[in-house]
């Protein structure tokens, strides 16, 4: 999906699972939200490019109703400034792909999040048999994903498999370790390692995606640790001409802390439960040049009543190429 707020990642992690050992304590957990969006891997697109690298960049402005997601109830208008560059070695079906990507975050009423972020990927494809593909792709994101509100820098490394099981339709599964470091603190420093896999039908001119992936946070400090499973439904279709793409994503994101928390039965295991829902429309103005519209809805509920929140954005994304 294309924007600035949701991107479906190929890319997850693979790595053993480690025993999560309750902990009583109340410091935020706020990497596991930050993460639950995560940053793609360079572009893969259905049409052949034009030329074999290019130049993008894009405007976004958007209204929050919660902009740091908790009970505070901070509104705030924002944009989002980015430009990045793209290469591929062939037109159509290239083998390698490089793109870099820097963004401009300003807040109003919260300059929690304002920064400048940076994203590096790359990656090799090479395909065996007659339906089977494998990517290697890697990923540096300094203070955070240019497409959400995370500020840790991530270093990340894995594979894709992919199996075309008919013309219209396939199958990944993925694998990936990611390394978190938090530049403010190091408690937060984490390996996280991910695991899952994807399906793709086109229907004519619909797509459906249904993708799932689990993931083990280990963090320097056991306050922050977490396992996470995420659910992830995207359906996509051009609407009244093919220069309007409609795309409607829903994300539903359940996690379990490696710490307790107080209820009123007592110390619990602290889970979250997240769901997330998205409307893009997206109109292609020239070639080189789209606008997109969206809303978005995210709650958050926890048997920590302190944790619970919802929110709802709105806004605008010019793009171009060049």
């Amino acid at each position: 999906m294309k924007g600035f707020l949701l991107s479906i990642v190929v890319a997850g992690l693979c790595g053993g699972s480690a025993t999560l050992t309750a902990q009583t304590g109340n410091a935020p957990a706020s990497s596991a939200i930050e993460s639950a969006q995560e940053p793609p891997s360079p572009t893969e697109t259905e049409t052949p490019a034009r030329r074999r690298y290019w130049l993008f960049g894009s405007i976004s402005t958007f209204y929050d109703t919660n902009a740091d997601h908790n009970q505070q109830w901070i509104r705030s208008a924002g944009i989002i400034t980015r430009i990045g560059f793209h290469f591929q070695n062939r037109l159509k079906n290239p083998s390698f792909e490089i793109e870099y990507e820097g963004a401009l975050h300003r807040f109003a009423n919260s300059d929690r999040f304002d920064r400048f972020s940076n994203r590096l990927s790359t990656s090799y494809r090479r395909k065996f048999l007659s339906r089977w593909s494998a990517k290697t792709f890697a990923e540096i994101l300094l203070k955070g994903s240019p497409e959400d509100r995370g500020l840790n820098d991530w270093y990340s490394f894995g594979e894709t498999i992919e199996c075309g099981l008919t013309k219209k339709s396939k199958l990944q599964a993925f694998a990936a370790y990611r390394l978190k470091r938090n530049p403010i603190s190091n408690a937060n420093d984490a390996i996280d390692s991910y695991v899952g896999g994807r399906f793709h039908q086109k229907f004519g001119s619909r797509d459906l995606d249904l993708s799932y992936r689990y993931d083990n946070n280990r963090s320097r400090e056991g306050t922050n640790r977490f396992i996470r499973w995420r659910y992830d439904v995207l359906f996509e279709s051009f609407i009244f001409s093919h220069r309007n793409r409609l795309s409607v994503e829903a994300i539903y994101v359940p996690v379990l802390f490696a710490r307790t928390t107080k209820t009123k039965t007592g110390p619990q295991v602290l889970y979250d439960h997240q769901t997330i829902g998205e409307v893009q429309i997206e109109r292609q103005l020239r070639h080189n040049v789209s606008i997109t519209l969206f809303y978005r809805y995210e709650v958050r509920n926890s048997n920590n009543p302190n944790r619970n929140f919802h929110a709802h954005m709105t806004g605008a994304t010019i793009g171009f190429r060049w």
